[in-house]
């Protein structure tokens, strides 16, 4: 430029000046900014240098040659050719052009008129061929900087392929859901450990949002935790429960955070959530157990005051939970035990652990109930951790027994009874010391030596085998032998012998309880001797009442018929009265001969009872005709009634169910001034009739009830007076309903009547047939 500017005037010199500078200047700052060609700024740059170029080589060219023209056109065209083949977008080749075109019109403009410098076309073409050749060097330069960056780029992008790959890799084998949500809450990825926990992928996700496997329950705390995280929040241990896609309900822990891209913006909300319902489970299990714990929980802070506790506590003090959390272990503990107390928290604090601790602690009405604890005190949590088991009911009953162990002593030690215990190999151990009075040896003596009390020799063997049974089965048993005092006698015992069991079941010895029993032994012989001789003298009472019974019996009948003879002659009316009056006496008496021989054969066990085939209803009918005269003349009615389920024939003893009835009527009538005597007669059971004999009369005042069936016995001694009778009759009865299977009982008030019933066994004849059979009445 300097050897063309040579030719020029000063005033185009002068002229050019100032732009050639302004161009060199440009040129320079370009190149510079070419640096970082990647930026807008470095596009804009190549296009601005590569117009400043072309500027001044037009203008060169066009002082150079005179010609503003043809040598600018031939640039011009070299430019655009320049420009198509640069590696730009066509943004950056559009500037390049458009930069040439108006650089060479306003140099155009600038050389007109310029005289020209003859000869030099050449040279302009070589100063716009040089040039061309410097713009495309640099700009291969640039290509190859470019180039370089793609290829940098490229292998970020596929470093940053490889990384995604391997981050999806990575959510996707991670056990805990995560999810990616942009602005909009619209999902950007949820990984295969979500779908797992919640049977929803990424499809379902975009229909149902970030809440629509949410729990009802936990859907408004958690809405408030996504609005937060959507202004930036965190949030990390978050439990709420879901709904899977099945049905399912399932419990989650989750943290949620925001999305961020590589320059800090929010871009989303990022969720991680991990399934913890079996956790939660084991949890809801433990505190059960916590609840429904017998013994007493606690979890204390390293100040003492109770954190939690379960219902134990109240059930054990009468407090409420509330009235015991958050206040100090001493307010409770007895003064007493605080020194202990605060050792056994020392240890404890030293890391060890507190196990078998006693203490007692105040209940709500003032009383004090004593613990068993087993304690641990965690360093990380800063907690104490406690167990306590009540014992009170424990050392109560162990100092009742210990006061109870005392009391029997002393009861044991001042029994006539001895009491003695011998261990599982047989030996004596312990005696009482009633065994001085026994055998006249004190119990040091007897259990220093076994042979002090010698056994009997008749008796040894058979002690030898009930010592050895009980020592093999535990079990307990009664045994009598003989034992030898000092003064040479043999005292006769009776011991009571049972085994002694450990806890586990197993034998530890045999306790004897042992009496004195030769006065009884004697007692019981003298007694046997008078049973004996009493036994006879019954004996020889009933053959003697028996024999009597018939040796009246026969001169009686003959006074019977000589009355009756005596009737049938001319008497008068006085004797006739004399005459029935005698014979009413005689009957009586006969009837009184007839109970007592009865009771004499029965309490013989004489009397048999026959068991023959017969009909009731005859029986019953037969039994009440002697009868029926009595109660017409006192004016009763006299009925029976047999129930149409009675079978006509039975088997039993017919004479002996005459005898009961006519007694127990005979009785009525004698006991009613006025109504009825009824009897009846069903079934009891399958082979038994049920009997009963009711009256209208006086009654029986309850007291009596039982006593009536004794012998020689009546309700009242005034009765016998007003009555007459001998008492014999209800007596026989009772004997004969308990020898024919029954029994007999009566109801009855003073007053009010009585209804006596008796049940007998006495089967249907099994040829006969029941039928009905109306009342009948005599």
């Amino acid at each position: 430029f300097a050897l063309g500017d040579l030719r020029l005037s000063r005033s185009a010199l002068q002229a050019l000046y100032l732009l050639k500078g302004a161009q060199v200047a440009i040129i320079l700052a370009a190149l510079r900014a070419l640096g970082a060609p990647g930026r807008w700024g470095g596009g804009a740059s190549i296009g601005v240098a590569t117009a400043a170029a072309i500027c001044l080589t037009t203008a060169a060219a066009g002082v150079l040659t005179g010609d503003a023209a043809t040598t600018p056109l031939l640039l011009v065209l070299l430019t655009f050719t320049t420009a198509t083949v640069l590696p730009w977008s066509a943004r950056e080749q559009l500037i390049t052009v458009a930069a040439a075109m108006l650089a060479t019109m306003v140099n155009v403009h600038l050389v007109s008129g310029l005289p020209a410098a003859p000869g030099y076309p050449a040279v302009a073409v070589l100063v716009a061929f040089v040039t061309s050749v410097v713009v495309t060097r640099v700009i291969e330069r640039h290509r190859r900087d470019q180039a370089r960056v793609e290829d940098g780029l490229r292998d970020t992008q596929a470093r940053l392929r490889r990384s995604e790959r391997q981050l999806r890799g990575l959510l996707g084998s991670m056990q805990n859901g995560v999810v990616a949500w942009d602005m909009e809450r619209r999902p950007l990825f949820a990984n295969a450990a979500f779908e797992r926990l919640t049977g929803y992928g990424l499809v379902d996700l975009r229909k149902r949002g970030p809440t629509g496997h949410v729990h009802p329950g936990n859907l408004a705390p958690l809405q408030e935790i996504l609005d937060g995280a959507s202004r930036g929040q965190q949030f990390s241990d978050i439990e709420f429960r879901i709904l899977t896609k099945d049905g399912r309900v399932r419990w989650c822990s989750s943290s949620w955070s925001p999305l961020l891209d590589e320059e800090g913006r929010q871009i989303g909300i990022q969720t991680v959530a991990a399934d913890t319902t079996a956790r939660r489970q084991a949890e809801q299990q433990l505190d059960r157990f916590f609840e429904l714990s017998a013994d007493l929980l606690l979890v204390a802070g390293p100040d003492t005051r109770a954190r939690r506790l379960n219902p134990a506590w109240e059930r054990t003090f009468g407090y409420d939970r509330s009235e015991i959390i958050g206040k100090p272990y001493w307010h409770f503990i007895h003064p007493d035990d605080r020194p202990q107390a605060a050792r056994e928290l020392g240890r404890l604090r030293a890391g060890e652990p507190s196990i078998g601790f006693e203490a007692r602690y105040r209940c709500k009405d003032g009383a004090y109930r004593r613990l068993l604890w087993s304690a641990t005190y965690d360093h990380d949590e800063q907690l104490l951790y406690g167990a306590a088991h009540d014992i009170t009911e424990r050392e109560d009953a162990r100092e009742g027994l210990r006061r109870s162990e005392q009391r029997w002593r002393a009861l044991v030690e001042n029994l006539q009874d001895v009491i003695s215990v011998v261990d599982r190999h047989g030996r004596l151990v312990y005696s009482s010391p009633s065994v001085q009075r026994l055998i006249g040896r004190t119990a040091e003596e007897v259990e220093r030596d076994t042979t002090a009390h010698a056994v009997h020799p008749e008796d040894a063997a058979h002690l030898r085998r009930v010592l050895g049974g009980l020592l093999e089965t535990p079990g307990s048993t009664a045994v009598e032998y003989r034992l030898r005092h000092t003064d040479g006698s043999w005292r006769v015992v009776e011991a009571t012998a049972k085994t002694l069991l450990t806890e586990d079941g197993g034998i530890d010895g045999i306790v004897f309880n042992t009496r004195d029993i030769t006065e009884r032994k004697r007692a019981e012989v003298e007694l046997q001797q008078a049973r004996d001789q009493a036994l006879e003298a019954s004996r020889l009472k009933s053959e003697f009442l028996a024999n009597m019974s018939h040796e009246i019996r026969t001169p009686m009948n003959g006074v019977i018929g000589m009355v009756d003879l005596l009737r049938e002659t001319e008497l008068s009316t006085e004797q006739r009265e004399y005459a029935e009056i005698a014979r009413s006496s005689a009957h009586a008496l006969l009837a009184l001969l007839s109970d007592i021989l009865d009771l004499s054969k029965i309490e013989a066990g004489k009397l048999e009872i026959e068991a023959v085939p017969f009909r009731l209803r005859d029986t019953v009918s037969e039994a009440l005709k002697p009868l029926t005269l009595q109660a017409q003349q006192k004016g009763l009615e006299l009925a029976y009634h047999v129930a149409g389920t009675v079978p006509h024939r039975v088997v039993g003893d017919p004479g002996r169910l005459r005898q009961i009835i006519v007694n127990l009527v005979g009785n009525a009538i004698k006991f009613t001034e006025r109504g009825e005597v009824v009897v009846r007669i069903g079934l009891d059971g399958q082979t038994g009739l049920h009997c009963t004999v009711s009256d209208t009369g006086i009654g029986i005042p309850r007291e009596k009830h039982v006593l009536i069936f004794d012998a020689f016995t009546q309700a009242d001694g005034s009765t016998t007076r007003a009555y007459g009778g001998t008492g014999l009759g209800l007596a026989i009865c009772t004997r004969l309903v308990a020898l024919m299977g029954g029994r007999i009982w009566v109801e009855s008030d003073v007053g009010q009547g009585a209804t006596f019933h008796f049940t007998l066994r006495i089967p249907p004849d099994l040829a006969d047939h029941a039928g009905d059979a109306p009342t009948a009445r005599a």
